[in-house]
């Protein structure tokens, strides 16, 4: 009886040990895009031209591969809140809100929304502007330790550098982009 006692003992000990070593489930790919991200380069995908502001009358362009870095944080991050521009950081939250947040500095602002989908492997962004939300599509995402790197289809951007973007001064380009994981 004794000896009995003893193995349902053990038993029930090797059984509480085997739920206490079970691993979770990895994360979903929402979850694994949740984070801060400061743009880090951008090149075009695509030559681009735009009416070039310093020379009124006179373009622009921009070839494919050459560096976008300076376009995409005027398209993406003009809005940031930030003293100094080069302190903003995408902040992609557990409830699906987009905001800038300024490194070094108490500044937020929301920025609209974003959302993930795994089977396209690509992230959405639904950017707040003056002229109402554009969606921002960062497509062939990917995310290590370090980076989020993708392509943006459909950046808006103008035509004209020295107006705004808007309904007649809109032209959407392709860049990759890539991203310092902050957090």
């Amino acid at each position: 009886m004794i000896l009995l006692m003893a193995f349902l003992i053990v038993s029930a000990c090797e059984k509480d040990d085997d739920e206490d070593n079970t691993t979770p489930p990895p994360p979903t790919f929402e979850e694994q895009m949740v984070g801060q991200y400061a743009l880090s380069s951008s090149t075009f995908n695509q030559a681009v031209t735009m009416y070039n502001v310093m020379v009124p009358g006179d373009t622009v362009t921009f070839p494919y591969g050459s560096d976008a870095t300076q376009v995409v944080t005027w398209a993406l991050l003009d809005d940031s809140p930030c003293d100094d521009p080069a302190n903003t950081v995408l902040d992609a939250r557990e409830d699906f809100s987009l905001f800038y947040i300024c490194t070094g500095e108490s500044n937020e602002l929301q920025m609209g929304t974003w959302s993930a989908d795994e089977t396209n492997n690509s992230l959405a962004l639904n950017v707040d502007t003056e002229i109402g939300p554009i969606p921002v599509t960062i497509t062939s995402v990917v995310k290590n330790d370090i980076s989020l790197t993708g392509n943006i289809i459909g950046l808006p951007v103008p035509v004209d550098l020295s107006q705004p973007v808007g309904a007649t001064n809109i032209q959407f380009i392709s860049v990759a982009v890539e991203f310092t994981i902050v957090n």
